[in-house]
């Protein structure tokens, strides 16, 4: 997890706070900081938080997550063209199209309606108590999208 890590880096510097201090606070060693920095490591969940706090910033903000980034149908359709699905985009309407392994299903949304499923796919993914959200997200579009494609069967 790069991100983070390049994020604990900059906080931690714009917060005037030594490696040695933020170890010596947190009762980590040098070497597990530099690690988290340089995304060799993660934290657990109780870790970032009391990170986040240390460093007055938000969890979303050592994550890397933007609101503004994620908020687009372009993004999305990015996302879901990474996990291996076609994503069609005519006028309003938006075919997403899924066919490996054992599971295939296509669907149909309009514009509006595959924002408001993605961004609340995204917030529940985001809720999770995993740190590996990229995955979590990953997994929640495809088990909700293959429920909604056989509902429409």
């Amino acid at each position: 997890m790069k991100e983070f890590g390049d994020n604990l880096k900059l906080y931690r510097e714009r917060a005037g706070i030594s490696r040695k201090k933020m170890c010596d606070d947190f009762k980590m060693s040098l070497p597990t900081l530099g690690q988290y920095e340089r995304g060799g490591r993660e934290p657990d969940l109780s870790r970032l938080r009391d990170i986040a706090a240390y460093l007055h910033v938000s969890i979303d903000q050592l994550l890397g997550y933007d609101p503004e980034k994620v908020s687009s149908t372009d993004h999305y359709v990015q996302q879901l063209q990474l996990y291996g699905c076609i994503v069609d985009c005519n006028n309003d309407t938006i075919t997403v199209d899924y066919h490996q392994d054992h599971v295939q299903f296509t669907i149909a949304f309009s514009a509006a309606d595959f924002l408001a499923k993605m961004r609340r796919i995204d917030q529940h993914a985001r809720s999770s108590t995993k740190i590996l959200v990229d995955l979590q997200f990953q997994n929640e579009v495809m088990r909700e999208l293959a429920l909604l494609a056989l509902k429409k069967d």
